[in-house]
């Protein structure tokens, strides 16, 4: 861990997760295939879980008489907290695929975004 008081934000983020998981009993550095593949589909299964809460906050349904209204201010707080919730799960994932710093992130996200970027010009 590099958590510092002059870590940058999404370092901070990377740092409490590792250190999170320390304390519920990950040894992340040391885990089976088996262990990384089992946290994998359980972190994968509630990410999905926190985007269905998403969408209960949400009028998503075309077929209901408030599909596409405004969201209100409480809306707006609870559907925060559950993207939040999610992005505890999705750090997860990056921390068990080996993403321990900002730099990582940084060169993966690019990577993908160049490669999204391309497509979207192909007509993808």
């Amino acid at each position: 861990m590099c958590e510092t008081a002059n870590a940058g934000k999404l370092q901070q983020i990377l740092d409490k997760t590792l250190a999170l998981q320390e304390k519920i009993g990950w040894d992340i550095d040391n885990l089976s295939a088996e262990e990384l593949t089992q946290k994998a589909i359980d972190n994968s299964v509630m990410l999905m879980g926190e985007a269905y809460e998403c969408l209960d906050v949400l009028p998503w349904k075309k077929h209901k008489q408030n599909y596409g209204a405004a969201l209100s201010v409480g809306d707006i707080v609870e559907l925060r907290e559950e993207a939040i919730d999610a992005l505890h799960f999705v750090i997860n994932l990056l921390v068990l695929t080996g993403v321990r710093t900002e730099q990582q992130l940084f060169v993966e996200f690019k990577r993908k975004n160049d490669i999204n970027l391309l497509r979207q010009e192909q007509g993808y």
